[in-house]
């Protein structure tokens, strides 16, 4: 997709955090279903978000309307959050299907996808579901959130 002639960075960047193998993180001889990695899209009226974390700590958020935060598991509150996010995908394994396509959600839904060896793994909720506790996918929703509330504690630099 192309926005005035330029190619969509945050549809370049949410694919290319799909596309990471374990090798690109330094990660060897892993099981073919263990989590490393796991994304989170939000539907944020009309626009979208992407959060992502790994499992080396590393994490980052990406904004379709520009922007975003990339690099912040360099720092002990966004790489232990990351961690966390991995870890809570990966107990959510069994109730996700393989997917080689990888949409963004329609307004009032949450997306997960959860990355392995073996395949990318894919879910979804609604948000309604997600915030009021109903649903299986809530631990993994909160540890997203945790994320984006780690980057939020960072000090801001010109």
């Amino acid at each position: 997709m192309k926005v005035d002639g330029r190619p969509d960075i945050f549809l370049d960047l949410r694919a290319r955090a799909l596309g990471v193998k374990p090798s690109d993180l330094n990660l060897n001889f892993l099981p073919p279903d263990a989590a490393y990695g796991a994304l989170m899209d939000l539907n944020i009226n009309g626009a979208h978000a992407s959060v992502v974390g790994f499992s080396n700590g590393e994490a980052s958020i990406y904004l379709s309307s520009g922007g975003g935060f990339i690099g912040g598991g360099q720092r002990a509150a966004v790489s232990s959050a990351a961690k966390a996010f991995v870890t809570a995908a990966s107990n959510i394994r069994s109730q996700l299907k393989p997917v080689s396509r990888f949409h963004l959600p329609n307004d009032g839904i949450t997306s997960f996808y959860v990355i392995t060896p073996e395949a990318v793994l894919f879910g979804e909720e609604w948000d309604d579901q997600l915030t009021s506790g109903n649903s299986p996918f809530r631990p993994l929703f909160s540890a997203g959130q945790d994320v984006i509330s780690a980057y939020r504690t960072l000090p801001i630099t010109p």
